[in-house]
């Protein structure tokens, strides 16, 4: 068995769990894009990847019309509009968000309980 070991001073500003909020944001965004039309093998159709592209088309409009978030969209100069403050009101309201098909409101809800 591998001991770990660990430096302590990496510890000392603590973890800033906002920036999780963030990768867990965006790993829920992929994971609904993609479940009425999952591959069956390790390559994504043609016709697969045109159903991913309208689910996400779906889900950025419907979050945007009905929650006002911008997510998953590019932004000059800065890289994604998926921001901590995005993060953070798509998981201050987990049952508004999972009204939208594809969200799973115990997943959403789990995932807010992290504080930053």
């Amino acid at each position: 068995m591998v001991e770990i070991t660990y430096n302590e001073n990496n510890f000392k500003y603590g973890l800033s769990t906002l920036h999780a909020w963030i990768k867990f944001l965006e790993r829920t965004l992929q994971i609904v894009y993609k479940l009425e039309s999952a591959p069956t093998t390790k390559r994504t159709t043609a016709v697969q990847k045109i159903l991913i592209s309208e689910k996400k088309e779906e889900i950025q409009f419907r979050l945007w019309e009905e929650l006002g978030l911008k997510v998953d969209r590019g932004v000059q100069g800065m890289g994604t509009s998926n921001t901590g403050n995005v993060a953070r009101r798509f998981f201050k309201n987990p049952e508004r968000v999972s009204e939208i098909p594809g969200f799973d409101v115990r997943l959403i809800h789990t995932y807010s309980i992290i504080k930053p």
